[in-house]
């Protein structure tokens, strides 16, 4: 059923109920187009449709008097009247269409009606959210037209159809006819060659300007600036794809006064490029969005501290396909075992990313959310669905009554499991919940990747069951893939009789203690081994039987103390993921594995009671890395008190200087000389490329404070694809940054002796994405302005600083051009003597911050610092206008967010916490318009000054 635009809410602003009536009403105006034609086609019109279209033309006469040349300004309440009058005609006649589904005629202009109502983005449940993004970025957009500083908004664009929900309502407001003299709409080509011309043709002809094919375009480009000078005038550029000069096409005049651009683009290089002052994300939304989607469908699980950066990561894994979060957050719906959120991490990370293999990547989370239904019905019910009902959609009674007579459920089980497979999102509801259906996706999936693969009975699917039981004897002989993860399983078959099984999958099966020692007697074809996270002490014999094995995962088996030296007999194995183990050290055996291409251990501390000791001195047996020539993956984990790996990581990098195929590394280094003398010359000069991928970890690190890092700043050291971590050092790395082209993450952990981050970057300039700083005992200002060029650390997009006792400010002394221009996050946690964060002149450089936590610095008394400088600043409110989230936590001086001034005007989020003696939180009432959200103590909410004056209590949130 087409489903009417919403109403907006009574806060919404006066421009966009306008907007939003005006859609509804030509919604309204299709409907009743199509109406007339079936009612009054061949066939007397009834008294009731006659009704219905006389009040029609009562809306129509009361829109049109509004929109009058001359007419009062409008209010909100005047269109909000029309707009609930149109709706509820609506209503009336979407049942009236209803009541007559039966007829094939209805059907096709119900078809019709649908194909119409898509071009404006209202055509179902999806075209809600699409109407709801395009609806967030219009309201941004009237806000921001208003302001007489900003004279470019670019729109980033990646979806058609919200794409034409907005042009068209940019194309046709009466707010903006009114503010402008003329609304100027172009269609920019995709060629760059002919789009020039194209544009002045378009527009002249919109100006009614006569000009001839044939003219050069300085010729039209004088006759449009003759015609334009002095015009206000609402310039849209639709669908620009690259950077145009518009002064040459006469487009526009040196001097935008009165006049505004609006861009609509896919990329946001070229609203840069444009010079636009403001730029509204639709198509993308941001991570935080993202992650929003996945915590209303998943629960308050992913809210725990543990479990949160990894669900962050399954969210960026997903990509930006809503059906993809939304699967794997029902699927894990409240769901506190981390190891389960490990392993959906883990499926989705290892195969292709959605944009490189969409189906591979959605047929393995789907097989994930199977493996995470309760019982074996629910997927035989579900299965039913797909090969029985081809409609695309199903009453849920004649669902229902179909699985009971195949025998698949009862009457009081078929509701519960129709209400499992609805919460697991396998089926949708439409239209309440008379009728279900299966996204086509989902179906296609099904259809050709999963169900084949159960039909034949070659895949033994009991994985997230929780059974303490293996399977039957026979069910174990016919299979070539066996999943049992995830389960209770203390006990497994003595010798199972497996000659085609190819996969074995029994990770998080935390009660396994014991494999039988002929368990793997018959099973010649396998292949993939996974027995990550049980409890296993010991490898049986008959695992090293194994010939073919190509990958084995024992990776966290925490009680597993020894590898033994038979795994020279595997000798066709790929991967060898030991990390997480207790291992003394490889045996000598690894020697033989020259196919291997990924290796991965862990070792424990041998301990100086000699409890632990091997009859070796060497964690690595001299050789043996080197004969693994086929290596492209290599982490090696050890304790940093381990006087072994002190001894011998100088042979161990001479060694990996052998691996010629090797492109990704983790190591730990005890001292910085080691490092250096590597990385200049040496094993290491392999990974100065933008190709390469390492963790170097650099200087004895027992005593840091990486473990009190919030766990997402942790996860995102641990999973970027280049980081290095500087421990405990008195070196300023200037020489190896100048080598370094491409770094994701810098992690300055307890530097001894850096006075600043900017001592780092006087030789050269390098590309960093990140920078995390923790407990450097004479850090006192992350920028110093004696120190900085312009263009310093242009490249960083995240800066977080934490437990950095004498930091008195992030930047002091003479203030440089693009300096952090693209950093969008900034955190500054327990810095006890922090008191000045920015001047004035420093804001200029962060255009592109979207987002500052300040937490627990208890002498911050405002975040910008008030100087003889203000004066200087004619333009006060072209400051943060990006800054879109502000998070104060235990400032207990903290009166003042900006002293009144009218900076970051276009903030959505604040979040308020123990700053008791916060008084000004807002710079001017202009900075208030665009807050979605404020959440703090009741108490200081109550105490807050003005609070009247800026009403917001709508949206203010207590803290629980």
């Amino acid at each position: 059923m087409l489903l009417p635009p919403k109403i907006l809410a009574a806060e919404a602003s006066d421009l966009v109920i306008q907007e939003k009536c005006l859609i509804n009403f030509e919604n309204l105006v299709r409907i009743k187009e199509l109406w007339i034609t079936h009612n009054f086609h061949d066939s007397e019109a009834k008294s009731e449709d006659l009704e219905i279209l006389n009040q029609v033309k009562v809306i129509e006469a009361e829109l049109d008097n509004l929109m009058l040349p001359g007419a009062r300004s409008f209010c909100s309440s005047d269109y909000q009247g029309v707009a609930g009058h149109a709706e509820k005609l609506f209503r009336i006649i979407s049942k009236r269409l209803n009541t007559n589904l039966s007829n094939s005629f209805l059907k096709k202009v119900r078809h019709s009606l649908l194909q119409k109502g898509s071009k404006i983005g209202i055509t179902s449940a999806e075209g809600d959210e699409t109407w709801a993004r395009a609806d967030d970025a219009l309201h941004e957009f009237f806000e921001i037209i208003k302001d007489a500083d900003v004279q470019k908004v670019g729109f980033v664009i990646r979806d058609g159809v919200r794409k034409t929900v907005i042009s068209e309502v940019l194309r046709n407001s009466p707010a903006l006819k009114r503010q402008f003299e003329r609304v100027i709409w172009v269609s920019v080509p995709p060629s760059k060659n002919s789009s020039a011309k194209e544009v002045q043709m378009q527009v002249a002809q919109q100006l009614s300007l006569t000009v001839q094919d044939s003219d050069e375009q300085h010729v039209i480009a004088r006759q449009l600036i003759r015609m334009l000078y002095k015009r206000k005038y609402l310039l849209i550029l639709d669908g620009i794809s690259h950077h145009m000069e518009l002064i040459q096409l006469g487009i526009i005049g040196p001097s935008l006064q009165g006049r505004k651009i609006v861009m609509l683009s896919s990329c946001s290089e070229v609203c840069y490029r444009m010079g636009v002052n403001v730029i509204i994300d639709v198509e993308c939304p941001s991570e935080d969005m993202f992650f929003e989607l996945f915590t209303k469908n998943v629960g308050d699980a992913a809210l725990n501290p543990d479990i949160e950066p990894i669900a962050k990561h399954i969210v960026a894994a997903c990509g930006d396909y809503p059906l993809s979060i939304i699967l794997m957050a029902r699927a894990l719906r409240e769901t506190k075992d981390i190891a389960v959120w490990m392993d959906a991490l883990y499926r989705l990370v290892s195969i292709p990313s959605p944009v490189e293999d969409a189906n591979y990547f959605l047929s393995t989370l789907i097989q994930f959310c199977l493996e995470r239904l309760e019982a074996n019905s629910m997927r035989e019910c579900l299965n039913y669905f797909v090969l029985h009902i081809k409609n695309e959609k199903v009453s849920t009674v004649s669902l229902i009554e179909s699985w009971i007579m195949k025998g698949l459920v009862d009457q009081v089980s078929g509701w519960q499991i129709l209400n499992d497979l609805l919460s697991a999102f396998l089926l949708e509801k439409v239209e309440g919940y008379q009728f279900v259906r299966i996204h086509p996706l989902v179906r296609k999936i099904l259809e050709s990747v999963i169900l084949p693969r159960e039909e034949s009975k070659s895949f033994l699917m009991k994985g997230g069951l929780r059974i303490n039981e293996p399977p039957a004897a026979k069910e174990w002989t016919e299979a070539k893939e066996i999943y049992l993860m995830d389960n209770e399983l203390s006990t497994l078959p003595e010798c199972p009789n497996c000659p085609g099984l190819s996969k074995l999958f029994l990770q998080r099966n935390k009660k396994l203690r014991i494999i039988p020692s002929a368990f793997f007697l018959y099973m010649p074809a396998l292949r993939v081994l996974n027995l990550s996270r049980t409890r296993i002490r010991v490898l049986p014999k008959s695992l090293f039987n194994l010939g073919i094995l190509q990958q084995l995962f024992l990776n966290y088996c925490e009680r597993l103390m020894e590898l033994p030296d038979e795994v020279k007999q595997l000798g066709n194995l790929e991967v060898l993921d030991l990390e997480g183990t207790e291992i003394k050290n490889l045996p000598e055996g690894v020697r033989s594995l020259t196919k291997l291409k990924c290796l991965e251990v862990s070792f424990c501390q041998v301990r100086k009671d000699g409890s632990r000791t091997s009859q070796s001195d060497r964690i690595i047996p001299c050789g043996v890395i080197a004969n693994l020539a086929l290596l492209e993956e290599l982490s090696i984990n050890v304790n940093p008190e381990d006087a072994r790996w002190s001894s011998s990581v100088e042979t161990i990098l001479q060694e990996i200087c052998c691996l010629t195929r090797l492109s990704a590394l983790k190591l730990y280094f005890p001292c910085f000389n080691l490092f250096n003398r590597h990385w200049m010359a040496g094993a290491l000069a392999a990974f100065r490329t933008a190709k390469s991928f390492f963790r170097f970890t650099v200087g004895f690190h027992v005593n840091c404070v990486f473990s009190r890092l919030p766990a997402d700043v942790k996860s995102e050291f641990e999973r970027a694809d280049r980081c290095f971590r500087l421990v405990n050092s008195e070196f300023i790395l200037q020489d190896f940054f100048s080598l370094v082209q491409h770094l994701d993450v810098f992690y300055l952990d307890c530097h001894l002796t850096a006075r600043s981050l900017s001592q780092f970057f006087v030789v050269h300039e390098w590309l960093l994405k990140s920078c995390i700083i923790s407990g450097c005992s004479e850090l006192q200002t992350i920028i110093d302005g004696h120190e900085a060029y312009e263009g310093m650390l242009s490249s960083l997009e995240c800066l977080s600083v934490y437990h950095v006792k004498k930091l008195r400010s992030v930047w002091d002394g003479p203030s440089e051009r693009n300096v952090l221009t693209y950093l969008t996050s900034l955190t500054l946690c327990s810095c006890p003597k922090l008191t000045i964060l920015f001047r004035l002149e420093i804001l200029q450089n962060l255009y592109h911050l979207e987002e500052m936590i300040i937490k627990d610095c208890p002498l911050i008394t405002s975040l910008v610092a008030i100087d003889d400088q203000k004066n200087r600043f004619s333009n006060l409110s072209r400051l943060l206008l990006k800054l879109r989230k502000l998070h104060l936590r235990f400032l207990p001086e903290l009166v003042s967010t900006f002293h009144g001034m009218d900076i970051a005007k276009y903030l959505k989020q604040i979040s308020i916490y123990n700053c008791p003696k916060l008084v000004h939180l807002f710079g001017s009432i202009s900075a208030t318009k665009c807050l979605r959200k404020i959440k703090g103590e009741r108490d200081w909410w109550n105490r807050l000054p003005n609070r009247n004056l800026y009403n917001l209590d709508g949206i203010f949130v207590p803290v629980e």
